[in-house]
């Protein structure tokens, strides 16, 4: 077991399968900074009759959508920032111009988990070389 930070992002709309609510009729994986915000998603969406939970959305559970997966999770601006704090706290180095973008009072899940690691390689290899 690593002894790494692995601090909670944000929290992820699921249905009764633990699958991922997004708006319908797209790929979207989106992620909020309260449980609150996640359910309000879900009916945002129309699909509050699907909603079971806001799960948590670990980094790690980023990593392996991102980094791992090579997928994304949109997420709002406070859980965008979290995660930009958490990559450089483990030593990565995320891309700052798109980290300057963020506005912490968007609500709205706009910002790219891919976008926000920058080069996925580099970074991938920082991963790759902890113990």
């Amino acid at each position: 077991m690593n002894n790494y930070p692995n601090p909670i992002i944000g929290y992820v709309p699921h249905d009764i399968q633990h699958n991922i609510i997004g708006p319908s009729g797209s790929n979207i994986d989106p992620c909020f900074r309260t449980t609150q915000r996640a359910c309000r998603a879900a009916e945002k969406y129309g699909r509050q009759d699907d909603f079971f939970e806001a799960g948590e959305l670990f980094l790690e559970g980023i990593f392996n959508v991102v980094v791992w997966d090579e997928g994304d999770i949109m997420l709002d601006g406070q859980s965008a920032k979290r995660f930009i704090k958490a990559c450089k706290k483990r030593g990565l180095t995320p891309s700052k111009s798109h980290a300057k973008k963020i506005n912490i009072f968007n609500k709205e899940a706009r910002y790219s988990s891919r976008r926000l690691l920058g080069d996925i390689n580099h970074n991938r290899a920082i991963l790759l070389a902890e113990p």
